[in-house]
């Protein structure tokens, strides 16, 4: 019980998330004594969850899709309506591969503190960046429950929106995933993490 807790705790799960998850029957099937299961990785696709997330994170970034179309893959709940392809262009084509790292600074942290943090431990044949936009969609996409632990922040695009310089975020509320736009010239609270890349060479099959 100390355990079922503690993964409540670290799931993020609220009192009204438990209750939803009680009134809808699904916990109670889960815990049925004659439940079958599979795979770990089938009832995460069931529940919309994507993989577990692994030690090191690879990913392709497939260019030739449009940003529309890369955020309709993460499937989110709400997205703000300026984070669009005029406000936010990508004009790289191609597959490119990536590996994703998320800087936890433990603290509150300014934008240009954030930044240096993100270039530390950098190999200078190939550093590592802040995320763009479309990396922070691909990570969303393939890790959905990544952003229910904490928000995550893409310091490497910025638009002026609403005459304020903002970056996208993934976050939640609740039990909903949200693609937002964050203030870029403000400090950061404790529990964002900031996303960082570096190219990789695309893995052999």
């Amino acid at each position: 019980m100390t355990r079922f807790l503690a993964l409540l705790e670290e799931k993020g799960v609220t009192p009204e998330t438990f209750q939803e998850r009680l009134s809808n029957g699904v916990l109670a099937d889960i815990l049925d004594a004659s439940a079958k299961f599979g795979e770990r990785d089938e009832w995460r696709k069931l529940f919309q969850l994507g993989s577990p997330v692994p030690e090191v994170i690879i990913l392709p970034i497939d260019y030739n899709k449009s940003l529309e179309q890369m955020i309709s893959a993460g499937n989110y709940n709400w997205k703000h309506d300026d984070l669009n392809a005029k406000n936010f262009l990508i004009t790289i084509e191609g597959i490119q591969w990536f590996e994703f790292d998320l800087v936890d600074p433990k603290s509150d942290i300014f934008r240009k503190d954030a930044l240096k943090l993100i270039e530390k431990d950098s190999n200078p044949a190939n550093p590592w960046m802040p995320a763009q936009t479309e990396h922070l969609l691909a990570l969303g996409a393939a890790f959905p429950d990544l952003q229910r632990k904490n928000p995550i922040v893409a310091l490497g695009s910025l638009a002026e929106v609403s005459g304020s310089r903002r970056v996208p975020c993934l976050d939640s509320r609740g039990s909903s995933r949200r693609l937002v736009l964050n203030y870029f010239d403000d400090g950061w609270a404790v529990g964002f993490r900031f996303l960082r890349v570096r190219k990789v060479s695309a893995p052999v099959a």
